[in-house]
């Protein structure tokens, strides 16, 4: 009986601090058939000698800087796997992580992808866990990302475990982002349609470290990746669902994504903000009805009659700011 090998991928950029716990973790995990590759993506510190102390345990490239998505993919490319795990090197998993979801996918149909409840890992405090509604098995994945969308929430990137078949279908990891990268990816795993296997047990840890650089995450080319990852994540949704379900989670979730831009921006109608703005507009002019259903029966539906939806959504996002909401970033 075939043994299905799991490929576990690890993106690797100046991650020195938790790197070596990030490879342990992986070799740690009890499901038996798998390799890790760790691509380094032109690393300045130490994190290539720590892939190297690991001897013939990892398979590892290193290489001049290409992003962390063309780390990804270059991994998925050499990698022998039936099934792909990808896992940030400053993220860890349970021991049992694969093995349980690898048990759960044994029984369910061919093709589908596995997901699991996460919690975000603090250094000074304890775990938070975002229970969401949408932590459940799903007959559609197609369904479970307006339901994520509809809820403003996610998945850690190492909750997945999906089929390679998958990683080939959509394409792979789009290498021209620079912000939401695994938001678009595994937006259009979920778009490919098949079944969601969810183990509602805690299995991965999401590592709130405040490393990535404030300064490129604001920019203005950030901003510009998160608008079009939503555009083009939003035109896959309506080209096979016209549904009011399906409409109102695509103007939700633009008008979430805007929010953070502007947030992020500095609420200054320059550089990042300037995008957020003109995601808001572009909102507003594609969805009306839709916004305006988004905030039916909320303070926000009031306001809005009384000084305008426009006037409302940026009285709500000085709200958040003054309560120091930063769109989530680690």
């Amino acid at each position: 009986m075939h043994t299905p090998m799991v490929s576990i991928i690890i993106p690797c950029y100046n991650a020195e601090k938790h790197l070596k716990e990030a490879i342990q973790c992986a070799l740690d995990q009890t499901w038996g058939n798998k390799e890790i590759i760790v691509i380094d993506d032109g690393s300045i510190d130490s994190s290539l000698r720590i892939i190297q102390s690991f001897g013939d345990r990892v398979i590892y490239r290193s290489g001049a800087n290409q992003g962390g998505n063309h780390a990804r993919n270059l991994g998925a490319k050499i990698s022998k796997g039936d099934y792909l795990q990808f896992l940030d090197a400053d993220d860890f998993m349970d021991a049992e992580k694969i093995e349980k979801q690898m048990i759960a996918l044994s029984n369910a149909p061919p093709g589908t992808i596995a997901g699991c409840a996460w919690q975000y890992h603090f250094c000074e405090k304890p775990p938070v866990i975002p229970v969401a509604k949408f932590w459940k098995n799903y007959t559609s994945s197609r369904e479970m990302i307006l339901d994520q969308w509809l809820g403003q929430g996610f998945l850690a990137p190492h909750c997945w475990l999906i089929p390679k078949e998958i990683w080939h279908k959509i394409g792979g990891w789009d290498e021209t982002l620079k912000a939401d990268q695994d938001g678009n990816f595994f937006g259009k795993v979920l778009l490919a349609d098949q079944e969601v296997c969810f183990i509602n047990e805690v299995l991965a840890s999401y590592r709130m470290t405040g490393a990535s650089s404030v300064s490129r995450q604001n920019s203005k080319e950030a901003a510009e990746s998160r608008f079009r990852s939503w555009k083009a994540l939003s035109a896959m949704i309506l080209s096979n669902d016209s549904t009011s379900k399906a409409k109102q989670a695509v103007c939700c979730w633009g008008s979430a994504v805007a929010r953070g831009i502007i947030l992020r921006g500095g609420f200054h109608k320059s550089g990042g903000a300037m995008i957020g703005y003109q995601m808001l507009n572009y909102v507003f002019r594609h969805y009306p009805s839709d916004v305006r259903n988004f905030f039916h029966n909320s303070w926000m539906d009031m306001f809005s009659k009384i000084f305008g939806l426009k006037l409302a959504i940026h009285f709500s996002i000085l709200i958040r700011r003054t309560r120091g909401f930063l769109g989530g970033e680690r």
